[in-house]
Protein backbone atom coordinates (compact mmCIF):
# COMPACT_ATOMS: atom_id res chain seq x y z
CA UNK A 1 0.00 0.00 0.00
CA UNK A 2 1.01 3.38 -0.38
CA UNK A 3 2.11 4.97 2.49
CA UNK A 4 1.22 8.84 1.85
CA UNK A 5 2.40 11.31 4.03
CA UNK A 6 2.38 10.68 7.54
CA UNK A 7 1.64 13.99 8.79
CA UNK A 8 0.30 11.84 12.16
CA UNK A 9 0.50 8.58 13.37
CA UNK A 10 -2.34 6.26 12.42
CA UNK A 11 -2.68 8.94 9.65
CA UNK A 12 -2.11 9.41 6.06
CA UNK A 13 -2.58 11.99 3.94
CA UNK A 14 -3.24 10.78 0.62
CA UNK A 15 -1.72 13.11 -2.73
CA UNK A 16 -3.06 16.04 -4.19
CA UNK A 17 -4.51 14.39 -7.21
CA UNK A 18 -6.77 11.43 -5.35
CA UNK A 19 -10.03 11.98 -6.65
CA UNK A 20 -13.69 10.05 -7.16
CA UNK A 21 -12.62 10.03 -10.96
CA UNK A 22 -9.13 8.35 -10.37
CA UNK A 23 -10.53 6.03 -7.48
CA UNK A 24 -13.35 4.98 -9.97
CA UNK A 25 -10.79 4.47 -12.50
CA UNK A 26 -8.01 2.32 -10.73
CA UNK A 27 -10.87 0.57 -9.00
CA UNK A 28 -13.20 0.12 -12.45
CA UNK A 29 -16.08 0.79 -10.64
CA UNK A 30 -18.85 3.70 -11.31
CA UNK A 31 -17.57 7.37 -9.34
CA UNK A 32 -21.06 7.14 -8.03
CA UNK A 33 -19.87 3.73 -6.05
CA UNK A 34 -16.57 5.38 -4.57
CA UNK A 35 -19.12 8.05 -3.69
CA UNK A 36 -20.88 5.84 -1.42
CA UNK A 37 -18.03 4.42 -0.24
CA UNK A 38 -15.94 7.26 0.86
CA UNK A 39 -18.82 8.68 2.66
CA UNK A 40 -19.13 5.11 4.65
CA UNK A 41 -15.75 5.76 5.45
CA UNK A 42 -16.69 8.90 6.50
CA UNK A 43 -19.09 8.40 8.80
CA UNK A 44 -17.24 5.48 9.81
CA UNK A 45 -14.33 7.89 11.20
CA UNK A 46 -11.69 6.60 9.24
CA UNK A 47 -11.57 9.35 5.73
CA UNK A 48 -11.56 13.04 5.67
CA UNK A 49 -12.50 14.20 2.46
CA UNK A 50 -13.79 17.54 3.05
CA UNK A 51 -10.64 19.28 1.53
CA UNK A 52 -7.95 18.63 -0.12
CA UNK A 53 -5.51 16.28 0.39
CA UNK A 54 -7.68 13.84 1.77
CA UNK A 55 -6.68 12.37 4.70
CA UNK A 56 -7.00 8.62 6.21
CA UNK A 57 -7.12 9.48 9.86
CA UNK A 58 -7.70 5.91 11.18
CA UNK A 59 -5.11 3.80 9.02
CA UNK A 60 -5.40 0.83 11.65
CA UNK A 61 -9.32 1.14 11.03
CA UNK A 62 -8.67 1.28 7.39
CA UNK A 63 -6.26 -1.88 7.08
CA UNK A 64 -8.47 -3.82 8.94
CA UNK A 65 -11.61 -3.36 7.27
CA UNK A 66 -9.47 -4.02 3.83
CA UNK A 67 -8.54 -7.42 5.24
CA UNK A 68 -12.25 -8.02 6.95
CA UNK A 69 -13.54 -7.47 2.90
CA UNK A 70 -10.37 -9.46 1.74
CA UNK A 71 -9.21 -6.71 -0.41
CA UNK A 72 -5.52 -6.77 -1.21
CA UNK A 73 -3.41 -4.00 -0.34
CA UNK A 74 0.15 -5.40 -1.61
CA UNK A 75 0.73 -6.34 -5.14
CA UNK A 76 1.75 -9.55 -4.02
CA UNK A 77 -1.02 -10.72 -2.10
Amino acid sequence: MYDGFHAKPNSIELPMFVNYVLLADMANVSKSLVTLVCKSLREDGILVSSKRPWTIIDVKRFMELMAQEKIPIDAED
